[in-house]
């Protein structure tokens, strides 16, 4: 707000001076502790999904504020009194709230509390700032400026996951009561719940819990902004049975969705508990197999991990017998090390038998061996002495996507990241004995006639062009895509997209022939890969964690793996 011009003069005598600065400290004085609103609007406002209408409103710098009315009876609250200066409303836990007009301060249960801005009296009407009202009630306030709607909603609370006999007991709470869907998708195998009318904080966004038996791991997401719409994923090896056992009210809503979902991986109480009872190592023919003999039944989780890179087997209810440390193995070319032991994982003792190799190799499991168990088989990687162009896309001023403002505490910058998700690739195509080069490996401009020029001089086997996509509505569109568009360079796509679908567990978009410049143009086997979307609240909270641009790059890898081992 500026002041009166005559504050700013010079040319007036010292007591006229002093007048005016008198005049502008009385201003002051009176604006302090007051919230400067601005012109009378009108607001379309939706409480819990409840449309109720066009309210009168006034814009300040932090808050919006509406005209209280009968609005306030559609939340779930009780008002016991209210006038142009004073509003005393008892939540459902039964504690009383008075707001008093032009105070900060808020006697809460007889406590005194704070709410910034204040609730406001206007010409004798009662104003009332929608988002800090709204963070008395533990009710969480979203805006779209553009249309002008305001959205009070439920908010998220923590999932809950419980082992019951055969399966998982899934809580997922609310502050308010909600209505919802469950419903499943496959490749891959998921099954997700979305909570209309709900928001996810911030500090949930992207929240990850681990694997519980079959199920890979649980996400949360804001799906949508406008309506808002709450999304929970919880990824699975198989296709799991599940029931809705959730309580709800005569509307179909609730406070507190409730999944029962069938697990055979869970053991029943009494059952008799898997042994891993031997591990050797068989080296023959370039290919060394690892054997581990397990009796009772399978239920295992084989992945890699790196510096050093291994292979790791966790067996699930699965005891070990045999001493814990390093096993005797007989000298090979592949495998450095071989060590057994007893990690707890996502609070369950598991048997962990670990490979460390000198390089990465190409493997797989297979199961039910000759006397039960099953083996890794480990050969040379298909990848040795290949010729490799990756791509990290944009750079330099070219930034390419960037995450809207306040979706995540840091913003999220497409170069930035397709960088280092391609210097992670580099690393294990480099370990695998490929001959790789990058078109940029550092945060600088390169046209795409130079990253062209770059492939068809080097004539690689393949082409990698590594992008993070963006849709031009935040959080409405998620998954993966990858593109190709010479016939040459429909199988390399294939091979990819494979992989990263099933490493990354997002929606899949499909394969889709595309006219790019740096894949029309480029002489060899392209392919143009848009791993996530960084402007939607799941994958972008994804793709910000490092161990998930090491799963992208894992996963390309494995893609250009199949893919030469299949030539």
């Amino acid at each position: 707000m500026q002041l009166s011009h005559g504050c700013d003069s010079f040319n007036a005598p010292y007591e006229e001076h002093w007048l005016r600065a008198l005049s502008c400290i009385l201003l002051l004085a009176l604006l302090v502790g007051s919230q400067p609103l601005y012109g009378t609007e009108s607001l379309r406002l939706f409480i819990l999904g409840n449309d109720v209408g066009q309210l009168a409103c006034k814009w300040s710098d932090n808050d919006v504020f509406v005209q209280a009315g009968e609005w306030l009876k559609v939340l779930p609250v009780k008002i016991e009194f209210m006038d142009s200066e004073r509003l005393l409303i008892r939540r459902e836990d039964g504690k009383r709230i008075e707001l008093r007009a032009n105070a900060q301060d808020v006697l809460i249960d007889g406590e005194i509390g704070k709410i910034e801005p204040a609730v406001t009296s206007v010409d004798g009407e009662l104003f009332i700032p929608l988002k800090a009202f709204c963070g008395l009630l533990n009710l969480p306030f979203s805006f779209d400026a553009v249309n002008k709607v305001g959205y009070i909603c439920a908010a998220l609370l923590p999932v809950e996951v419980k082992q019951v006999e055969d399966g998982w007991r899934i809580e997922i709470p609310f502050t308010a009561n909600t209505s919802y869907s469950i419903n499943r998708l496959s490749g891959p195998e998921r099954i997700y719940i979305d909570a209309a009318n709900c928001l996810v904080s911030s500090q949930m966004h992207g929240e990850v819990i681990g694997r519980k038996g079959s199920i890979e791991r649980i996400r949360v997401g804001q799906y949508s902004l406008t309506p808002p719409t709450a999304r929970v994923v919880l990824d699975t090896d198989v296709k799991l049975g599940f029931q809705d056992i959730t309580v709800k009210d005569a509307q179909g809503k609730t406070q507190r969705v409730v999944l029962f979902v069938r697990d055979l991986k869970v053991s029943k109480a009494g059952e008799a508990r898997a042994k891993v009872s031997a591990v050797k190592l068989e080296p023959t023919n370039g290919i060394v197999r690892g054997l581990i003999s397990v009796e009772g039944a399978l239920r295992y989780r084989a992945f890699t991990l790196r510096d050093p890179y291994r292979i790791v087997i966790d067996f699930r209810g699965t005891e070990l017998a045999l001493p814990i440390g390093t096993q005797e193995i007989p000298k090979n070319e592949m495998v450095k090390e071989v060590r057994v032991g007893n990690p707890e994982v996502d609070g369950e003792l598991v048997a962990r038998v670990v490979f460390e190799l000198f390089k990465p190799v190409r493997y797989r499991v297979i199961e039910k061996q000759a006397g039960g168990g099953l083996a890794v088989e480990l050969g040379a990687s298909s990848l040795s002495g290949v010729s490799i162009v990756i791509d990290p896309g944009h750079g330099g001023q070219d930034p390419g996507a960037i995450s809207p403002t306040g979706m995540f505490k840091s913003k999220l910058v497409e170069k930035e990241l397709t960088l280092d998700i391609a210097l992670k690739l580099h690393k294990l195509l480099t370990n695998a004995g490929a001959i790789v080069t990058m078109t940029r490996y550092g945060d600088y401009y390169v046209s795409l006639e130079d990253r062209v020029y770059i492939a068809n001089k080097l004539n690689p086997a393949a082409f990698v062009s590594i992008h993070l996509n963006s849709f031009p509505t935040p959080g409405a569109k998620s998954g993966t895509e990858t593109y190709y568009f010479t016939p040459q360079s429909e199988l390399l796509a294939g091979a990819i997209h494979k992989n990263l679908v099933a490493t990354l567990g997002l929606p899949d978009n499909g394969i889709r022939q595309r006219r790019f410049y740096v894949l029309r143009n480029t002489n060899v086997p392209a392919v143009l890969i848009e791993a996530c979307y960084l402007n939607h609240p799941v994958d972008g909270a994804l793709v910000m964690d490092e161990q998930f641009r090491e799963k992208i790059a894992l996963a390309i890898f494995n893609g250009l793996e199949e893919y030469f081992s299949s030539r």
